[in-house]
């Protein structure tokens, strides 16, 4: 069981495929601030599909910040991204203007928590 945000679990999310909106090329850094420690990832939608890459992106449109708890509740579907903004728990840097030009598709990624829910029952937090 690959540990959240471990190598291993990236490895294996990585490995996860899910499908994107057609014509949506986007790409978020998360930065999860962890025990004094910064764990950059990249969730890259485009050619209609998402992936996520350990590291920064190379070019983010926005970029979001959150502790542990509030990343770990988010990818276990606990907390909403729109709750985590609104409770000040998740803090956006970036290009504001291309996250509401595609607010529809990114809050339509459906695929999204379908495709990770095995990695989701795997993962130890």
């Amino acid at each position: 069981m690959p540990r959240y945000l471990s190598p291993a679990w990236f490895a294996a999310a990585g490995a996860v495929r899910a499908e994107a909106p057609p014509g949506v090329d986007i790409a978020l850094e998360q930065v999860v601030l962890a025990d004094g420690a910064d764990v950059r990832y990249c969730v890259h939608i485009q050619n209609e599909s998402v992936r996520i890459d350990a590291g920064p992106c190379p070019r983010a449109d926005a970029t979001f910040t959150v502790e542990y708890p509030t990343s770990a509740a988010l990818f276990r579907g606990e907390l909403t991204p729109e709750a985590a903004l609104m409770e000040g728990r998740m803090k956006v840097a970036g290009d504001i203007g291309t996250l509401l030009a595609n607010q529809a598709a990114l809050t339509g990624l459906t695929s999204l928590g379908a495709a990770f829910q095995q990695l989701r029952t795997e993962t130890t937090f």
